[in-house]
């Protein structure tokens, strides 16, 4: 079950990664407007959580391996 878990978190981070990427763009050329500056803050923010979701998941299924 935490494998299932991994494989979508890793998704999810791989589909904002790109999400974000796009919007660095923007934002580096100034064309960002507030929607989508916070847009940009929520999915960095929740990629960041689904990484250490992921760590944490890999964590306790290493630990149920040994």
């Amino acid at each position: 079950m935490a494998i299932d878990m991994i494989v979508a978190n890793e998704s999810e981070i791989n589909r904002l990664n790109v999400l974000i990427q796009n919007r660095q763009q923007l934002y580096e050329n100034d064309q960002l407007n507030d929607e989508e500056y916070k847009q940009l803050m929520i999915d960095l923010g929740r990629r960041v959580m689904l990484q250490w979701d992921v760590e944490k998941l890999k964590l306790e299924r290493d630990g149920r391996a040994h």
